[in-house]
């Protein structure tokens, strides 16, 4: 039976025109997102191709400014390591730039608040330059200087695992050894992150804690003589995943006049303290190839498939049909078709769950790639 919805009230339909006052007038800001470089493969772009934060859909979606990030991933951390990273942030940095400078854009890197709020008045988008992943710095402090010269204002140490600035809040797992590298490294920053803080801080830059381990977090928020922000994490004690924040770190950026920008990203929004989880991520990862970002979606679509067991699902999707996915993908198999062909087909042919099913594999892997 199809579900009848009632139209809205005038109280909510009041409300809907002073929410989107209030938006309309004020300066929007996204505090990160990632830097895509085009015909690259990419996790972040939109069913188009296309980034999601390109300057035509900020106009449409009303989003005034966002914080663009030269981040780099895992690499290992050698001289080719720090190299290869250092490379990439500079095809980034150029990218931003680029984009920038091409005045169909009518987009605008900015500097300071001063700078922020003129791109507001005079309509244009405005862009500012963010850093992440200290790996880009190797083991000197030197490049800080550079970065900032060249207009990054906004700086995170880390991103999955650890490096030689900090700890990260997201430790890596080698798929051959079926092992983690340790939940600490530095005891949260080492003496060259401590004098990356003051680097930064000296420098007019903001510090951002995110993807920091809590105790580095801490740490920084006690050296920083300005405010921290928290770029995009959300809340630990909702939703249990280490990158999250605890109620202590949220409380002290509150108490040091910080900032936090809640993330609504799937990658934040699961229990990752569930040991089964946990297990079947890294048995898809280990016997398939595939990343951890990837295995971690397949073992969510088994989540998500057995809600169903029981309501149209006689069987669930098993950790044996996620790692055939994960090989699929892992010979180049489009990942869409990849998960249809090995976690669907085989448990159902009834048409309404077999949609059901689709329509969560379309959701998780809503980009091409």
């Amino acid at each position: 039976m199809e579900e009848k919805t009632s139209a809205p009230s005038d109280r909510e339909t009041a409300l809907m025109v002073r929410a989107k006052a209030i938006h309309a007038s004020a300066l929007t800001l996204d505090a990160h997102a990632d830097i895509e470089i085009p015909g690259k493969p990419s996790s972040y772009v939109g069913s188009d191709g296309l980034s999601k934060v390109a300057p035509q859909k900020m106009r449409t979606g009303g989003l005034d400014a966002v914080v663009m990030a030269i981040a780099v991933g895992p690499m290992p951390r050698n001289a080719e390591g720090y190299a290869a990273a250092k490379a990439i942030a500079q095809t980034k940095l150029e990218a931003v730039k680029a984009l920038a400078n091409d005045k169909t854009n009518n987009s605008t890197i900015t500097l300071d608040s001063d700078e922020l709020i003129t791109a507001h008045n005079e309509g244009k988008s405005a862009l500012v330059l963010g850093f992440q992943n200290a790996l880009i710095l190797g083991t000197k402090l030197d490049d800080i200087n550079t970065l900032f010269n060249s207009g990054v204002r906004v700086f995170a140490l880390t991103h999955m695992g650890h490096n030689d600035f900090a700890d990260s809040s997201r430790t890596l797992f080698n798929g051959e050894t079926g092992t983690r590298e340790p939940d600490a490294e530095h005891g949260g920053l080492s003496a060259l992150g401590k004098a990356a803080v003051e680097r930064i801080n000296s420098l007019g830059g903001i510090m951002d804690i995110s993807q920091l381990s809590t105790q580095a977090a801490l740490q920084v928020i006690e050296l920083s003589i300005s405010p921290v922000i928290a770029s995009h994490s959300n809340v630990r004690a909702l939703t249990s995943v280490s990158r999250n924040l605890s109620d202590e770190e949220i409380d002290r950026i509150g108490e040091t006049g910080g900032v936090i920008h809640v993330a609504p990203f799937r990658g934040y929004l699961f229990n990752s303290s569930d040991p089964d989880m946990d297990s079947n991520i890294r048995a898809v990862r280990k016997e398939s190839g595939i990343d951890e970002k990837t295995a971690l979606k397949l073992v969510q679509i088994a989540q998500r498939a057995r809600n169903l067991v029981g309501h149209g699902l006689d069987e669930g999707i098993s950790t044996r049909l996620c790692v055939y996915a994960g090989q699929l993908i892992a010979d180049k198999v489009e990942k869409k078709s990849a998960c249809k062909i090995a976690m669907v087909n085989p448990i159902t042919d009834d048409l309404d769950i077999v949609d059901t099913l689709y329509a969560a594999i379309d959701t998780f892997f809503e980009y091409k790639n």
